[in-house]
């Protein structure tokens, strides 16, 4: 028959057990604390035979492939072809090669091509982490 005390001593037996691999059950280089996750950006359809002076809403969506908080992406963008303007939905003018901070996980922006022809816009997305995704978005202008 198993008695109060045979309990107890079980009990302080494992008690002392777990004390003793404490210190061996996570070492200093297993422990990591992942502070930048990856993110993808996808963009919604948009309209590739444009004409020129009349802007083409270009929307793009961020997913990240953790929940964590802190995270700011920047966007900025580099007109490679063609000649246009990018504007925001408060129509504020976004110069080439400046980064903006992207409010959310959704970005909108209207594209205004100003010539006829190709137009190639690569828009570069970072996080605060130095994390980089870029998308290439071509357009023709008539």
């Amino acid at each position: 028959m198993i008695t109060k005390q045979d309990i107890h001593r079980g009990w302080l037996l494992c008690m002392a057990i777990a004390f003793l691999l404490l210190p061996f059950s996570c070492t200093k280089e297993e422990l990591e604390i992942k502070q930048n996750f990856d993110y993808e950006v996808t963009m919604q359809k948009y309209r590739t035979d444009v004409e020129v002076n009349k802007p083409v809403d270009l929307v793009f969506f961020i997913q990240n492939a953790g929940k964590y908080e802190g995270v700011q992406y920047s966007v900025n963008y580099f007109l490679r072809q063609g000649s246009g303007q990018l504007y925001d939905l408060k129509n504020q003018l976004l110069a080439n090669n400046i980064p903006y901070r992207v409010q959310g996980d959704t970005l909108q922006i209207r594209y205004t091509p100003t010539t006829q022809g190709d137009h190639t816009i690569e828009v570069e997305f970072s996080d605060n982490f130095g994390l980089r995704k870029e998308i290439n978005v071509k357009l023709r202008a008539d």
